[in-house]
């Protein structure tokens, strides 16, 4: 079990609601995040999808990041931060891109729907109750909303909300 000590938080911005305060605890202690230079979490910056994808990365031990020597997508160059956390990902079938494949984007801000996606598929969630059945009526995003909630991890936000850093901490300690 984690422990939950938010007295030992080495930001000066803790967030004021407990249960942010107990999943940022959780996850700076498991070193899946971190604050700033300036000792700062900064709770209500927004997050972009390579932020968020270094933090799902990040949540589980993996053999090893090993991205291999190319671009897994045409706008995630070998060399940047992110490419060993976004291209093992896409190697583990967890991302896609956007479109037809060739993109990452990972300077827009990650929206709820696209964050359950990747937590659903980094965890291998679609096995629990009845897994990602699609109904003819569903959007792209419908049955990850529905196993989100039967997960319970679920944090009843609208499928296109931009999430910040609290809410990050929030879905991913989930």
């Amino acid at each position: 079990a984690a422990i939950y000590d938010d007295s030992q938080l080495p930001y000066s911005d803790i967030p004021a609601d407990l249960r942010t305060r107990v999943d940022l605890s959780v996850l700076t202690q498991k070193g899946v995040v971190r604050g700033y230079p300036d000792g700062t979490f900064q709770p209500q910056r927004l997050v972009n999808r390579a932020e968020f994808m270094k933090i799902a990365m990040s949540m589980f031990s993996l053999p090893s990041l090993q991205a291999g020597d190319a671009a897994c997508f045409d706008d995630v160059s070998i060399g940047v931060w992110y490419h060993p956390y976004v291209c093992a990902a896409k190697q583990q079938g967890i991302v896609s891109g956007d479109g037809d494949g060739r993109f990452f984007v990972p300077g827009r801000s990650i929206n709820y729907a696209e964050a359950l996606k990747i937590l659903i598929r980094a965890f291998h969630l679609e096995m629990i109750g009845e897994g990602l059945t699609e109904r003819p009526q569903d959007q792209w995003f419908d049955p990850y909303l529905r196993m989100a909630d039967n997960a319970g991890i679920g944090l009843s936000y609208s499928p296109a909300a931009v999430l910040t850093r609290g809410a990050v901490v929030r879905l991913s300690a989930a």
